[in-house]
């Protein structure tokens, strides 16, 4: 029979991990375990920062945070939910002891941090990579252009400028290679220029125009 040095409780009333009861073993073990974390927010559109991005705060978005920042050894982290109107998170910690898992559910403080994400940035200085310019028949104008400000903020680019013109409408957009693809994919066509914007490490940087003639 066993006896926890700690708490005096005796191998016949509960389980022992070592010389110590689990009770006692789950606390001096919690105790190592980490206990804050760091939650960067972006303070225009309230995404939060993972390791893969900015994100939407969502269950998936949260774990990823809570890997990253509560890294432990010999213990996986899973989070629950935050608590505490965001103050705290409960999580549970996984500890591996003598071959075998033991669950550890912690409370951890959890402190914000506000910053800005890059899309923002781009938005607040008018970034844009290219100019789309439509033009036609004013129903299919506003129709393309509507589909194509939902394409782009869907895959977390953006339209940052719109010029209405008697003939049409010129987007501004930030990401080329998101502009390309909704083209293609909805075979749109269209015909292709570019000029020069700056230079950078001695690579020439240009927008691209997208010239698009719609029935």
């Amino acid at each position: 029979m066993k006896y926890c040095p700690i708490c005096n409780t005796s191998s016949n009333d509960s389980e022992f991990v070592g010389e110590l009861c689990l009770a006692c073993f789950m606390k001096l073990r919690s105790k190592k375990l980490p206990g804050k974390m760091n939650l960067m927010v972006c303070k225009r559109c309230g995404r939060i920062k993972t390791p893969q991005g900015y994100s939407n705060e969502n269950k998936n978005a949260l774990q990823a945070v809570v890997e990253k920042e509560l890294k432990s050894k010999n213990a996986t982290v899973k989070f629950k939910r935050m608590e505490n109107e965001g103050k705290e998170a409960e999580v549970e910690f996984k500890v591996e002891a003598e071959g075998r898992a033991i669950v550890i559910d912690k409370k951890v403080e959890v402190k914000v941090l506000y910053t800005i994400c890059d899309t923002c940035y781009k938005k607040a200085s008018g970034y844009y990579e290219a100019v789309v310019q439509l033009r036609g028949d004013a129903r299919s104008v506003q129709k393309v252009s509507e589909h194509l400000e939902r394409f782009l903020e869907k895959g977390g680019a953006f339209v940052a400028k719109r010029e209405e013109h008697a003939y049409g409408v010129d987007i501004y957009t930030s990401d080329k290679r998101a502009t390309e693809m909704f083209l293609d994919r909805n075979r749109i066509a269209s015909k292709k220029s570019y000029t020069l914007y700056s230079s950078r490490n001695g690579k020439n940087i240009y927008r691209h125009i997208y010239s698009v003639q719609l029935d």
